[in-house]
């Protein structure tokens, strides 16, 4: 029975990953966050151990070979088929200037090594792929720590990292999207108030102000559908894990400049992660008021409903993130304690409903 059971898992895997290979030949990737497809050709010592089908077709699973440390309140972006690991908290709650380079494709899906460094340890900043390099928006030190209006560009390539730039106002705890030709910032903490202001970029140099959330909060979920931003719970006050919670689900459209309240999440969330997978949008783990979050909910953008589509294999709150092909990798995190974690999200199986 021990034997068949194992067998059963792996087939699982197997199929997993075979459907998100399939589906990423045939779906067009955005700029920002796309590369190389998914390939075909995993070596068996990489297959993840733990997979898990979801409502809606999603599946999800755990790479076996994590983080080489922990690492929470981190953020990430990906270049080609390698997800970035951009600084973080590590086990003991000091700030890290490490960048860990996640490949999720052929051979070397898995081997995770170190990059390189941020010219500063930042945790909790915000990060988006910007040409072959990746921009990480502000972030603080470690707790307590003043917030940062730093604009930090790593070069992949090299390792190291410049200052390409400064937030006209320093800010942690915020979110930074690709839309179009620009970069969106906005949410966030700077360091007296929550900062309501949405702010457009093209190269982390130069700011402009193009609206103003309808609800400030701090450390939301967000993803990007077209031309409208969407935020997803968020910290109102207090604590960072312990404080009062938001459950509005709000969006910006960069076209009409309008910010409004766009649906309720079931239950208020903070350090969830957002993204587009298939054609839905699914907010994905994060912290609820009884703590850490497994759960995946589906948002309707027509509706503003939420409907539940399944668990994470474990809970996790603030984990570096990128969508990949169709698939989304989250990396560390936060769970009972600070994860070193890789989890895979595929929407292999998802179709328009």
């Amino acid at each position: 029975m021990h034997r068949t059971n194992r067998s059963l898992r792996l087939l699982t895997v197997v199929l997993l990953l075979a459907a998100v290979w399939g589906t990423a030949c045939s779906t067009k990737s955005g700029s920002h966050t796309a590369g190389p497809r998914l390939s075909p050709s995993i070596a068996p010592g990489s297959l993840p151990t733990t997979s898990t089908a979801t409502a809606a077709g999603l599946r999800s699973a755990i790479v076996p070979a994590g983080l080489t440390a922990p690492r929470s309140r981190t953020t990430g972006a990906a270049i080609g088929s390698d997800l970035y690991v951009m600084g973080g908290l590590d086990a003991a709650g000091a700030p890290s200037a490490d960048v860990f380079k996640v490949p999720v494709s052929g051979a070397q899906l898995g081997k995770v090594t170190l990059a390189g460094h941020l010219s500063t340890p930042t945790s909790r900043a915000a990060a988006v792929a910007y040409g072959s390099g990746i921009l990480v928006f502000g972030g603080a030190g470690g707790a307590g720590s003043a917030p940062l209006d730093l604009v930090q560009l790593f070069d992949p390539a090299t390792g190291a990292t410049t200052v390409a730039g400064h937030l006209p106002h320093p800010r942690t705890d915020l979110v930074a999207l690709a839309v179009g030709n620009e970069m969106i910032v906005t949410a966030g903490w700077d360091g007296q108030a929550l900062a309501p202001d949405i702010l457009a970029t093209a190269d982390g140099a130069s700011f402009h102000n193009v609206g103003s959330l309808a609800t400030p909060v701090r450390s939301p979920a967000a993803t990007v559908v077209g031309t409208t931003v969407y935020l997803f719970g968020g910290v109102l006050s207090g604590a960072d894990y312990a404080g009062l919670f938001a459950s509005a689900a709000q969006s910006y459209n960069i076209t009409t400049g309008l910010s409004k309240a766009v649906g309720t999440l079931p239950i208020p969330l903070a350090h969830g992660r957002a993204a587009v997978l298939g054609d839905q949008v699914y907010v994905i783990g994060g912290w609820t008021p009884t703590g850490p979050s497994s759960a995946i909910q589906r948002f309707d953008v027509r509706t503003g409903a939420f409907t539940p589509s399944g668990r994470l294999p474990g809970p996790v709150a603030g984990p570096a993130t990128a969508t990949i092909g169709t698939a989304l990798y989250l990396a560390g995190g936060m769970g009972a304690q600070p994860l070193a974690d890789i989890e895979i999200v595929s929407a292999a199986a998802l179709s328009s409903r």
